[in-house]
């Protein structure tokens, strides 16, 4: 489904693949449902390294259902607290490289649960009737409505994949055919996902076909290389908080900031910084200078605008 709001429990407010993880509790009012949100993706995102501190993750975050609350007090949409809270709570922490954990549960498909059927006009997905989503106008205006429309259903293993998402274990191949994920030690090619889950792609020489391998996590012997320079190193390890030390061949903790990472480490920071001079550099928060040439650049959802780390002015509600 194409939802804001799963589209934040599924962690995609931040670069990392963390995994969400619920606190548990009652059910979640609707006005306090921003402030959990937030609180959920930050706590984590801490814990996979994308963030310092939970204050700076959550003052880095463009997140807002200012337009998903006017549509609940417009009658547009039914929210369910409880659902809400089960949506939070479905979540376990995962620092894994491939976000295996973010999945999009019943229970978040129910917090929000829209009234507008085909063809009405609306401003958010949520607000649209069953699995259709609000298409946005090309107008560029704020506020001029979108079309609510139905979303393609997903086509199965060896159909065409160049209008819809292909179905659970497969991936849409370079000739724009759905083709199933290949087994753990099985051949492979495509690309590095191509395999099922928690396997890359060892591709071979020149991307000829390569073999499915599992990543190596934390403290297991690595092969810095691995991927090659089109990755950078970042697929030695399964883990978020790692990379492949040179000279041990061992899945390690990302360098602290102000650790060096002279030589060849300019990819081994801890990950809400960046190796600048030889040097981990944290990466500015929100109301800190910041240089869009030297860098580094601002945490999370942050522009550096003028000097300064902020975010975008937020988007106007609508209403129909």
């Amino acid at each position: 489904m194409n939802r804001f709001f799963l589209g934040l429990v599924s962690c995609g407010l931040f670069s990392l693949a963390a995994a969400c993880g619920g606190g548990g509790g009652g059910p979640i009012e609707l006005a306090d449902l921003e402030g959990e949100l937030v609180d959920t993706v930050c706590a984590d995102a801490v814990a996979c390294d994308a963030f310092p501190d939970v204050a700076s993750c959550a003052a880095s975050l463009d997140v807002s259902i200012d337009q998903l609350t006017a549509d609940v007090e417009a009658g547009l949409i039914d929210y369910d607290a409880s659902s809400a809270r089960a949506c939070l709570d479905s979540f376990s922490q995962d620092c894994s490289i491939f976000g295996s954990a973010a999945e999009q549960t019943e229970a978040c498909r129910d917090t929000f649960v829209g009234s507008i059927a085909l063809g009405g006009d609306c401003f958010s997905d949520e607000s649209c009737a069953g699995d259709a989503y609000c298409q946005e106008p090309d107008t560029g205006e704020s506020c001029a409505a979108g079309v609510c429309v139905a979303i393609p259903a997903l086509a199965a293993v060896d159909q065409s994949c160049s209008a819809a998402d292909c179905v659970a274990g497969s991936f849409c191949n370079q000739q724009d055919i759905c083709q199933a994920e290949a087994a753990a030690g099985a051949e492979c090619a495509d690309g590095f996902f191509t395999c099922v889950s928690g396997y890359v792609c060892d591709l071979g020489p020149d991307f000829t076909p390569g073999t499915c391998v599992k990543v190596p996590g934390s403290g297991e012997t690595c092969d810095p290389a691995f991927g090659g320079e089109f990755v950078d190193g970042r697929l030695s390890c399964s883990q978020s908080t790692d990379y492949c030390d040179k000279t041990s061949n061992t899945c390690v903790s990302r360098i602290a900031v102000d650790g060096s990472c002279a030589g060849d480490l300019e990819d081994a920071c801890v990950n809400y910084s960046e190796c600048i001079s030889g040097v981990c550099t944290a990466s500015p928060g929100a109301g800190e200078s910041c240089d869009v040439e030297l860098g580094p650049d601002c945490l999370g959802n942050l522009d550096c605008v003028s000097g300064m780390c902020a975010l975008e002015p937020a988007d106007p509600v609508c209403m129909l």
